[in-house]
């Protein structure tokens, strides 16, 4: 399992550093680890649970934000006709 997650976030790495055409490109870049702070903090604000059937919840939090996040930056860079200058600075 730790080869599998290892080998899909080295991907992930090289496929945001290919498309920003960046080698210093990074999740933060992007705001996808904001996006993970957010969904943390939106489950805190609204009072979720963190535990669940002894399963620890903030990991599904932070995947969902940083989904929605990666969602909408996803939009904004098909709306703005695929410039990658204004992927940066909507991810930012």
């Amino acid at each position: 399992m730790a080869l599998f997650v290892g080998g899909t976030l080295a991907v992930a790495g090289y496929l945001s550093q290919l498309l920003l055409s960046n080698p210093l490109a990074d999740p933060y870049v992007l705001g996808i680890s904001g996006g993970a702070s957010v969904g943390i903090n939106g489950a805190l604000f609204f009072g979720l649970p963190f535990f669940w059937n002894g399963i620890y919840l903030p990991y599904g939090y932070a995947l969902l934000g940083a989904i929605m996040v990666s969602f909408l930056v996803f939009f904004g860079f098909k709306k703005s006709n695929g410039n990658t200058l204004s992927l940066l600075l909507i991810g930012l």
